[in-house]
């Protein structure tokens, strides 16, 4: 879904944060990368956790 929102509204930057959905959080965490997007940094605000990624033209075919 994440792939979807970005191909179809030219999305530069993803920001995710606590409350990603459940299917995010290995992204979040950094558990998994995904090669059409790269992490560019972690930051905490009032008590939350944001991380940011640049979205990586062209998006790949095969990648999640």
């Amino acid at each position: 879904m994440l792939r979807e929102a970005v191909e179809r509204y030219g999305i530069q930057f993803v920001i995710l944060d606590d409350n990603a959905p459940e299917e995010l959080d290995p992204l979040f965490t950094g558990e998994t990368e995904v090669p059409w997007l790269r992490r560019l940094f972690t930051d905490e605000y009032d008590g939350m956790t944001y991380v940011w990624f640049r979205v990586v033209r062209p998006i790949q075919e095969d990648a999640g």
